[in-house]
């Protein structure tokens, strides 16, 4: 088999089971985010971002350590599996390849020698396809779009003052309330 595909399907297996352990704490992060990015933490100040971050962090952490309980790295029989069934190869030919006769028969060798290599013959042609959709499996409200949509939005109300009030959310200075307050200019 191809290393290329062993290691497509590799990374898209990583990646399809890694998204329950990591969605929770990138929700929470960007929610942060959004909330910095709207001046929240310049108008309400200290204890408050400390308070909610804290709050974020914990949440994220207890969530993203209970679905990190189910995860299982790829083991190469999964990567070869994802292979063939992303070729639509059927009869397992990977185990034909790492597998040996019981029988020390030459007739016997002789015939599983023919079979791998008509397995192998099978393989030349095997791909492995990209992740499938792992998030929206656990994302039903489609959260995801939603926190990019209010984060590109956020990103646009603040402007200029984006840069300042992101390194202010996560400095560890505290923030006084009273900042300046929003406007917002439209023609």
């Amino acid at each position: 088999m191809r290393s290329r595909a062993l290691l497509t399907a590799w990374i898209a297996l990583v990646w399809e089971r890694s998204v329950p352990v990591l969605w929770p704490g990138l929700t929470a992060l960007g929610l942060y985010l959004i909330l910095a990015l709207l001046g929240l933490w310049d108008w309400i100040g200290d204890p408050w971002r400390a308070l909610y971050a804290l709050a974020s962090i914990g949440l994220a952490g207890w969530l993203t350590w209970r679905a990190s309980r189910g995860f299982a790295w790829p083991s190469s029989d999964d990567t070869a599996r994802r292979v063939e069934a992303d070729s639509g190869i059927e009869a397992r030919p990977h185990e034909a390849l790492v597998d040996t006769p019981s029988e020390d028969d030459p007739i016997a060798r002789r015939l599983w020698a023919e079979h791998r290599r008509r397995m192998a013959e099978r393989l030349k042609s095997a791909k492995a396809r990209r992740p499938h959709a792992a998030w929206a499996a656990y994302d039903h409200w489609a959260v995801r779009g939603q926190i990019a949509v209010l984060l590109v939005v956020a990103l646009m109300i603040a402007g200029p003052a984006a840069r300042g009030r992101l390194s202010e959310a996560f400095s560890l200075t505290p923030i006084l309330a009273g900042g300046t307050t929003l406007s917002v200019d439209a023609w």
